[in-house]
């Protein structure tokens, strides 16, 4: 929330505007947010594959041996 170089605004700008986006934003954070908080990017990056995962799982109509 305190990045300069991207301000919030214009990052809840593209999740409003991307189908299915999901916008987490880290209070006191700045622009390079991996290296001020590595483990929480890790922990949201890992939440978004799972969901991602699972809902592929659940809408697709091959086995997973013939993808």
């Amino acid at each position: 929330s305190e990045d300069k170089l991207t301000p919030p605004k214009y990052s809840e700008y593209l999740a409003k505007s991307i189908r299915g986006a999901m916008l987490k934003v880290f209070s006191g954070a700045g622009h390079m947010l991996p290296v001020e908080r590595p483990e929480n990017v890790a922990d949201h990056i890992r939440r978004f594959v799972v969901s991602v995962a699972g809902f592929a799982a659940s809408h697709t109509t091959e086995s997973p041996a013939e993808v």
